[in-house]
């Protein structure tokens, strides 16, 4: 109460005392513990601001308040007494704000230290963005994203040899080469897309400078309907539109099914040579915005479809949606209620549910139940999986199911607590892990967390301090750095293990640390897997430790994972190398249960269990 009124007595003198923080200039300031520094803000309606307060050895949390004391936004962000604190604000009703910074209450804090502040425009969602390179500065970036990639990334070659890799860059450096005129910056992404995907890592992204969307109208071009994969065809998942629910595509604007899901492909990286997640995410994911992105805008689409339970081809034109229009249809898809049932979005990270008196249900949509094994949230999710295991002996339940799919992945030791569940063999998170260097290569090129060059020399030094310790081990025959298996530690089969039946659910969007489990799961117990290969590999990933580097002249931002992994997975004749998890029982949505709405893969589980399979 005493802040709250604080704040009011001094709001009508900084709105006529203080003049408003320019646009694009750094300010620089001190703030000492129990000081608030406020600073007037006059924005423009219809506008999107970026507000950035730089941190140099203290800690501070963000306030952005209409001068009515109305509190618009906050923000501290978990990194501590070093970088950015930084509020997105889009400009409605209100133009004129206060933005007070002050200090983390925390005994781990600075009494004192200073900041920057800067408020600058940002892109709008709907701001057409136009931007060229030349050829020189195209081969520029092409050479220096390969040469990061060669230092840095340890999974480089991993499924790939050099001789592959040489291959597809000579290809792009011809034809930039042949360039008669600068190229459109998002051309430059496919190929830098391409690039990233032939590598084979979950964990490989490329970016734009601003989200692609921006590079295109909002207004126009964008496709009628989302589809489903029923086995492997674009099957159109919206009811009351001008083609039938149901209805199978054959082709759009003269392209096939099949050419379309070519083209779409290097949006969607897996580990490895898994194929599942990638025709999964060519169907349903890519008529949002990747459509009119990859293939241009059309003011009309001539669509071929055959008609549920039909076999004849029908012809339809239709004029194309925008975005608003085809978000509204993404949202209200005919599966969206099914597939919330396994969506984080939707549902709590876990959960549990009886089914019958012999039969549990565990669901894991995402394993990010605690940060690390230190988070006082491992302790609580630890106590339940203790109680709920030791009600699951007690009241002898015969049948359990472990519903992982459409699970992102998430941090250690939360699946590893699970896993030790599960399985009466002793484990570990790896049996093998590296990186390549000794010192960040490229820093010139590094994604900083700061843009101030204090900030990113301690957080260079902090970050080249971590992998040192970390992967401090050296072997004669090679120059890889290995971790310290003080870091790896090795896990116990609870006392309380499940000792019935295990039956796993995965499905193709089950990567990370999700498909780690899933390969524990296959490598070290009796469970029952049911469901479509994870995106995951079963043999090892690149994780752990993500980096970022911006090239420099499209400043397109590359993220991949620095660490080789090979996981605790034993040698199975089931599992060739560079695949996911593969089922026991593959098993698909059918047609008709997408008709009806139904779990094909659950329906599947339950039935194994009534035949006590």
């Amino acid at each position: 109460m005493k802040f709250a009124f604080a704040l009011l007595l001094v709001l009508p003198a900084f709105t006529f005392a203080q003049k408003p923080l320019p646009l694009n200039r750094k300010k620089s300031f001190s703030v000492s513990q129990s000081e608030v520094k406020n600073f007037v803000l006059k924005l423009e309606k219809g506008k999107n601001y970026q507000i950035m307060v730089e941190q140099k050895g203290i800690d501070v949390e963000l306030h952005l308040k209409t001068l009515a004391g109305v509190e618009v936004a906050y923000k501290d962000s978990p990194n501590g007494k070093y970088g950015p604190e930084i509020i997105d604000v889009s400009i409605q009703n209100n133009t004129d704000f206060v933005l007070s910074v002050q200090p983390l209450k925390d005994a781990n804090n600075a009494q004192k230290g200073k900041c920057t502040v800067s408020v600058a425009e940002a892109v709008k969602d709907d701001q057409l963005i136009q931007t060229f390179l030349t050829p020189k500065q195209a081969l520029e970036d092409l050479t220096v994203f390969r040469a990061i990639r060669e230092k840095a990334n340890s999974g480089f070659y991993r499924y790939r040899t050099k001789a592959q890799i040489d291959s597809l860059y000579s290809v792009y450096t011809l034809q930039i080469n042949q360039l008669k005129q600068p190229m459109p910056i998002t051309e430059f992404h496919k190929i830098i897309m391409t690039l990233t995907d032939f590598e084979g890592s979950n964990h490989n992204n490329t970016r734009l400078p601003h989200h692609a969307s921006s590079y295109i109208p909002k207004d126009k071009g964008y496709f009628t309907f989302h589809f489903r994969n029923i086995d492997n065809k674009l099957i159109v998942n919206f009811e009351g539109g001008e083609i039938p629910l149901g209805s199978e595509i054959i082709s759009i604007n003269g392209i096939s099914s099949e050419a379309l899901k070519e083209r779409f492909s290097k949006y969607y990286t897996t580990d490895g040579y898994n194929q599942t997640a990638n025709d999964k995410a060519c169907i349903e994911n890519s008529f949002g915005w990747i459509f009119p992105f990859e293939l241009g805008i059309s003011e009309r689409f001539d669509i071929v479809y055959k008609a549920p339970y039909s076999n004849d081809v029908r012809k339809i034109s239709l004029p194309g949606v925008n975005r608003s229009e085809n978000s509204s249809r993404y949202i209200n898809r005919y599966s969206a209620k099914l597939d919330s049932l396994t969506d984080f979005d939707f549902q709590e990270k876990y959960s549990f549910k009886r089914i019958s008196p012999q039969t549990a249900l565990l669901n894991f949509r995402i394993f990010t139940m605690a940060n690390n094994a230190e988070d006082p949230d491992f302790e609580r999710f630890s106590n339940y999986l203790d109680s709920l295991f030791l009600s699951f002996k007690l009241d002898k339940t015969q049948n359990l199911i472990i519903d992982i799919r459409n699970n992102p992945g998430g941090n250690d030791p939360t699946y590893e607590k699970v896993f030790t569940y599960l399985t009466d063999h002793p484990f570990r998170e790896n049996t093998e892990a590296y990186i390549i260097f000794r010192k960040l290569p490229y820093p010139e090129y590094y994604k900083w967390n700061s843009s101030e060059k204090s900030n990113q020399k301690r957080e260079l030094a902090d970050l080249n301090e971590y992998l040192q310790t970390t992967f401090s081990v050296r072997k004669d025959s090679d120059d890889k750095f290995y971790q310290d298996q003080q870091f790896n530690p090795t896990y116990y089969p609870d006392s309380n293990r499940f000792q019935g039946n295990i039956y796993l659910l995965i499905n193709e969007d089950v990567g990370s640390a999700a498909s780690h489990f899933a390969s524990l799961v296959r490598g070290h117990s009796n469970a029952t897997i049911v469901g479509v290969e994870t995106s995951g590999g079963y043999y090892g990933h690149n994780g752990h430790f993500p980096v970022e580097y911006v090239l420099p002249n499209s400043q397109i931002t590359t993220r991949f994972s620095i660490v080789h992994v090979t996981q605790d997975a034993p040698n199975k004749t089931s599992q060739p190398v560079g695949r996911g998890i593969i089922p026991d029982h593959e098993v698909h949505q059918s047609f008709e249960d997408f008709m009806h709405n139904e779990d094909t893969q659950m329906k599947h589980v339950l039935n194994l269990i009534s035949q006590g399979k």
